[in-house]
């Protein structure tokens, strides 16, 4: 029983620590734009973000997401 105890305590204790090692750094950007423009916003579920000055976002009713063709990944394996 201790012996379960010990193992049950060592491999939750790994677990924390294994996953607060494998936190992501911050991102360096994608290029479009600068990241001295892209700032936090508390409502926003991200880091930073970056928006147009002046555009009226009430003027859109929808987003358009296309399609994105994968099926070449499955044959690749």
């Amino acid at each position: 029983m201790l012996q379960t105890l010990i193992a049950v305590t060592l491999g939750l204790s790994l677990m924390m620590t294994g996953c607060a090692a494998l936190k992501a750094a911050p991102s360096t950007g994608a290029g479009f734009v600068p990241m001295a423009q892209m700032a936090q916003r508390a409502d926003l579920p991200f880091q930073k973000v970056w928006f147009k000055d002046g555009v009226d976002f009430k003027r859109y009713k929808s987003i358009y997401i296309p399609k994105v063709h994968t099926d070449y990944l499955l044959q690749s394996n």
